[in-house]
């Protein structure tokens, strides 16, 4: 019972000699001014991709013979251009697997309308750690505190995302983030609980791989932002913070240099943020 105590008695020691050597008073903290510092934290990437061959699939009939245009790469390698295969029977019953089927130069009329069609898939990947730095300004109208704040961060490791089918992949990995936000809060004495929200853009390295076949570029997102968090106030003049950022992010087509793949829209992209800083209010 004894050791928890002594523990508790340290860390207050340990506080006490902060506020002495931060210059910590007694009297309300005063909010208003500049503060700018670093943050860092953890970033998820979210959302979904549609994406195939830039080829259109035929149209066909009930029973009709196959007439469409694919690929070349896919129907015996070559430049990426569209070629119409000869329609011919097959002796065997039609693999599982859209690009198996363009392989062989045949497509079943019950078959996605894109040529190496794939459903609309959720983006799975794990976190990444972000850093940068923010700037801002608080009003301060007794409890209520009000203020705009801009951040700018990159992508220190992880942040990837991806979806795949038997044979194709498409990724997305974080690159860098900028953010124009409001803030609303409520102060009491050296904490300040708030409120934030705003503009959003965000920058993504693409990634899309098939059989063969490789595609890579960048694609810049814009949209919004909402979150809140918590400051405390070590001194007159050092803050601590810790919050929750949501961006939301307008939906995108990238365009790949690889003409063998179909413009790609990604949609429902965006980031799950948790986020610590260190401010310096002048």
């Amino acid at each position: 019972m004894r050791r928890p105590l002594q523990v508790i008695a340290v860390l207050l020691a340990i506080a006490a000699s902060c506020q002495i050597a931060f210059g910590q008073t007694t009297k309300p903290f005063d909010w208003s001014g500049v503060y700018v510092g670093p943050q860092g934290g953890s970033s998820l990437p979210i959302g979904s991709a549609q994406f195939g061959a830039a080829c259109p699939s035929p149209t066909l009939e009930p029973g009709a013979a196959h007439v469409g245009r694919f690929p070349q790469a896919a129907v015996g390698g070559g430049s990426s251009s569209c070629v119409s295969p000869t329609p011919t029977p097959s002796p065997t019953p039609p693999p599982e697997d859209d690009y198996a089927r363009i392989r062989q130069g045949r497509r079943s009329a019950q078959s996605d309308p894109v040529a190496l069609a794939i459903s609309t898939l959720s983006l799975n990947g794990g976190q990444g750690a972000v850093g940068g730095g923010l700037i801002g300004y608080n009003f301060q109208f007794g409890s209520l505190v009000v203020g705009p704040e801009a951040d700018y961060g990159t992508r220190w490791t992880g942040g990837s995302t991806s979806t795949t089918t038997s044979a194709f992949t498409a990724g997305l990995t974080q690159s860098w983030f900028a953010r124009a936000r409001a803030r609303v809060g409520y102060a009491y004495e050296n904490w300040l609980f708030f409120v934030a929200g705003g503009y959003s853009e965000g920058n993504f390295g693409v990634t899309l791989t098939a059989p063969g076949e490789y595609a890579s570029g960048n694609q810049t997102f814009t949209g919004y932002n909402y979150g809140g968090g918590v400051e405390y106030a070590f001194s007159r003049n050092l803050i601590g913070r810790a919050e929750y950022v949501l961006d939301a992010y307008s939906n995108a087509t990238f365009t790949p240099s690889n003409s063998f793949f179909s413009p790609t829209p990604f949609t429902n992209v965006g980031d799950v943020n948790f986020r610590a800083a260190l401010t310096y209010k002048f």
